[in-house]
């Protein structure tokens, strides 16, 4: 996977994407794998914005059961089936345990009604081979219990409790550059860190892209059949690009806060019962369920809502929202006693929100994608993507390239992206070849590391080890996880398009999406790109200045 301007501008191609997200990353496979000329820009680094902000979690849908949604749900049990077949290596079975308060909708009766319920509906959920990727069924849980699992939470109320299964991704981020990477291999062109600055038009069509490349700070031109819209909360700078006639797609935005803690549960993510001011499809929600979930030795914990109405651009997170959640979640649990020195990354994204409620004090976070065609606007060629759920982006992309297929006037070709690995993902039993990755690994590296390179790379990991060297520049040996590090530093520059120091650090390698990596760590990073990428010392005192801010929020250091 190559950064290709020349490529981008060198000929038309039937579509361009805008956004190197999920959302964008999904179209660019399904569109190259069914036969389509792709070429796909991001204004950033890919994943850098709301697809790296989430719990981790890929749903199956049990959540929807309340509002007996049981479209959604199938579509989720059939996604994270795909998801745990195409990516095995990153995506695996995850235990979630909620407790029961009382005897309403949050009751162990209903919960219990739930579990029933959800087993019908993805009783196909364990059509793999693979062992590793079995999803139990649900199970209802005691009283007793439940204390015995969760000691310390309150009492009151405690009715007992369910145990369900869902799914988790190893590294989201990853994730995505899984499928820019299968796009790539099928023949897309790709691009980070070039921002579209305007549409080409002809009279009411609109025919590409005007990119102006960070890097080069060069500008050139994508032109295309197909624009395709997947910018998340940019999606409205796009479309007001195209003139005066372009709509907005996302009526409102939403800040969404999680938090990476030290670890508060270690076998289960747990649902706890939370208070939050945002609405559900227009109905009040004073019971925000709060997710705590195991990750990497740490807890991802969330999720606050709050408005936001600022330019997508100005992104921040204040103390007090920080607070205001670390409360809730000490309120649901008190063992937890969490403060804000306990924090060690803070994630920040921005979700849309219905038509009906855009603004305060009645927001209603979306739960429904759309794909809007602006034909009816007067500018066609332009088509616009909004997406709510990281789970389901590829069934999405998969909707939106058999409507493009048509068109274009391209012959239909069905859709077998759910049915192709991810590169990586050449696994039959994702434990078993975990193990054989520590036996046979010829560095002798510690089998934690070894795991640790599995779960980021899959099957693909011999191309890291390609690139290691136990000594460093000079010639000095290196102890075996700066090694390896260097290693995925040099694949990354290499094969990944990572043209920044936090593109590593953050989207790479899992390297400081937990907490701050310690500064001689920063520095042997950005010494090994430097040495790739011609940077001086100036650059590299900027690079490893721009990560560490990365760690400030509210003027506090984590």
């Amino acid at each position: 996977m190559q950064r290709d301007i020349a490529g981008l501008s060198s000929k038309q191609f039937d579509i361009a994407v805008i956004g190197g997200g999920i959302y964008g990353a999904c179209v660019a496979w399904e569109a190259a794998s069914r036969g389509l000329s792709v070429a796909l820009v991001e204004k950033n680094d890919f994943s850098w914005a709301t697809s790296a902000n989430s719990l981790k979690t890929i749903h199956g849908g049990f959540r929807y059961l309340q509002n007996m949604d049981l479209a959604r749900i199938r579509e989720s049990v059939v996604e994270r089936r795909n998801l745990m077949y195409m990516a095995p290596h990153l995506v695996h079975p995850l235990p979630v345990l909620v407790p029961a308060y009382g005897h309403s909708m949050r009751g162990l009766e209903a919960l219990s009604a739930g579990l029933l319920a959800y087993e019908v509906l993805s009783a196909d959920r364990n059509r793999l081979s693979d062992p590793s990727k079995y999803i139990p069924s649900g199970r209802r849980l005691s009283t007793n219990e439940v204390l015995e699992r969760l000691p310390g939470i309150p009492k009151k109320g405690l009715s007992g409790g369910i145990v369900f299964y869902d799914a988790q991704v190893y590294n989201s981020e990853r994730l995505v550059i899984a499928f820019l990477e299968a796009a790539s291999r099928a023949g897309a062109c790709l691009a980070n860190y070039a921002e579209v600055t305007g549409l080409l038009l002809d009279g009411g069509q609109v025919t590409g892209l005007v990119v102006m490349d960070r890097e080069s700070g060069l500008n050139f031109q994508v032109r295309s059949r197909l624009v395709i819209n997947c910018a998340g909360p940019w999606a409205n700078c796009i479309t007001a690009m195209a003139g005066k006639n372009g709509s907005q797609p996302v009526p409102g935005l939403a800040r969404a806060v999680n938090v990476i803690v030290p670890a508060i549960f270690d076998d289960y993510a747990v649902g706890l019962p939370g208070k939050n001011n945002y609405q559900v499809n227009g109905a009040a929600n004073k019971t925000n369920l709060l997710f705590v979930s195991p990750w990497r030795g740490y807890s991802v914990a969330g999720t606050l809502y709050t408005p936001h109405n600022l330019p997508p651009d100005q992104l921040n997170v204040t103390g007090g929202e920080l607070r205001f959640l670390l409360q809730q979640l000490n309120q649901a649990y008190p063992p937890a006693d969490l403060s804000l020195e306990n924090i060690t990354f803070v994630h920040v994204g921005l979700l849309p929100l219905t038509e009906a409620y855009p603004q305060q004090p009645a927001f209603a976070l979306d739960r429904r994608y759309h794909i809007i065609d602006h034909r009816r606007e007067g500018r066609d060629g332009l088509w616009t993507v909004v997406g709510v759920k990281y789970t389901t982006a590829r069934d999405v992309a998969q909707k939106v390239i058999t409507r493009a297929l048509i068109r274009l006037n391209k012959p239909f070709r069905r859709s077998v992206s759910a049915k192709m690995r991810l590169p990586g993902g050449e696994i039959e039993d994702f434990n078993r070849f975990a193990d054989g990755a520590v036996d046979s690994c010829p560095q002798g590296l510690p089998a934690h590391l070894v795991r640790s390179l599995v779960h980021n790379y899959g099957s693909e990991y011999p191309r890291v080890l390609a690139c290691f060297d136990p000594h460093d520049s000079q010639g000095q040996s290196l102890p075996g996880d700066l090694a390896l590090l260097r290693a995925e530093v040099l694949h990354a520059v290499r094969f990944e398009m990572a043209v920044k120091l936090a593109d590593v650090v953050l989207r790479r390698t899992e390297l400081g999406s937990a907490a701050r990596p310690a500064r001689s760590v920063l520095q042997l990073c950005a010494s090994e790109m430097a040495r790739e990428l011609g940077w001086d010392e100036a650059r590299i005192t900027r690079e490893i200045e721009e990560v560490e801010r990365i760690y400030h929020w509210n003027g506090r250091e984590s």
